[in-house]
């Protein structure tokens, strides 16, 4: 019975794994349509301390997929534009949980954020936001 219990888990991880790597691959296809080619690096912005996915540019699952690569790279990060993209609360506070403690603008607006606390609390490690859009 163990067994069988390791297996699923295994192809559940496997199933996670492919959704994230198809994920990256729709959002690396997307920067190449509008000209921006991210490297293995992190995250390419045109601006430093403005990172901006807008307009269904990021799901819930590709959020998770960049969340490590954000954390990395996005600490010059002061403004942040995730408007209009399907986010779920989950999606939203994968987001603001990789983002550094001195950000000072965010924008979730025309997202599917509900009215769960959940997300809410990843602000609590922004002691620097001055500008919230919802």
């Amino acid at each position: 019975r163990s067994s069988s219990i390791g297996a699923a888990g295994a192809d559940e991880a496997k199933a996670k794994l492919s959704r994230f790597d198809n994920s990256m691959l729709d959002l690396v296809n997307q920067c190449r349509r509008v000209r921006l080619h991210p490297a293995t690096t992190g995250l390419v912005r045109p601006e430093p301390g403005k990172l901006k996915l807008e307009y269904g540019f990021l799901t819930d699952e590709r959020a998770e997929a960049i969340t490590d690569s954000l954390k990395a790279t996005a600490s010059e990060v002061r403004e942040a534009h995730f408007r209009s993209n399907g986010l779920s609360a989950t999606g939203a506070r994968q987001l603001l949980e990789a983002l550094p403690a001195e950000l000072e603008c965010v924008d979730l607006s025309q997202n599917d954020l509900s009215n769960d606390v959940g997300w809410c609390l990843a602000f609590r490690q922004l002691t620097k936001l001055n500008s919230l859009t919802l």
